[in-house]
């Protein structure tokens, strides 16, 4: 796996993540914990183009989920823990952004930017493990119709070896 490219897209996860973030917060929204619903779709969305570009730039990887799902973790690892140190600044410069956060987490926690942080970070790593195998899934199959109108795999993966995966679309 060729680090640069994670590290380019993980920082891109990031500048989203935290974007959105801003956004919500110029808008007064900051507070509402449900639009974190928004964050998985950048998140997944983010993956898909990631894992896309990732089995187009290096064609040997097609085929191997563990590549896909590999490239997708540290994609997501890079992005989350970014975006966590920025929630952690955030809830410990902003009283009102802290106090909402703490009376929507389930018990008492007295950590609260350290705690918060840690909850984007761990929802970041679990959206990334289960968006980099289904994106991995997705892409695959993407790239196995286009170039040979078979929808799914066959059993042996050596009679899938003529796939050219610079023909997706």
């Amino acid at each position: 796996m060729n680090n640069s490219f994670a590290f380019k897209y993980g920082f891109i996860l990031f500048a989203l993540l935290t974007s959105f973030f801003t956004l919500m917060w110029a808008f007064g929204q900051a507070d509402q914990t449900w639009l974190r619903i928004f964050n998985g779709v950048i998140h997944f969305g983010l993956l898909y183009f990631a894992i896309l570009n990732y089995r187009k730039t290096f064609p040997e990887t097609y085929g191997n989920y563990l590549s896909g799902v590999g490239t997708g973790m540290i994609i997501s690892a890079i992005g989350s823990i970014l975006f966590a140190f920025v929630i952690a600044l955030f809830a410990n410069l902003d009283g009102g952004f802290a106090a909402a956060i703490e009376k929507d987490i389930p018990y008492n926690a007295n950590l609260i930017p350290f705690s918060a942080a840690l909850f984007v970070f761990v929802e970041g790593i679990a959206a990334g493990l289960i968006g980099s195998y289904f994106m991995t899934r997705v892409v695959n199959a993407q790239m196995l119709k286009s170039s040979t109108g078979q929808a799914n795999f066959n059993i042996n993966y050596n009679s899938n070896a003529h796939i050219n995966p610079t023909s997706v679309k």
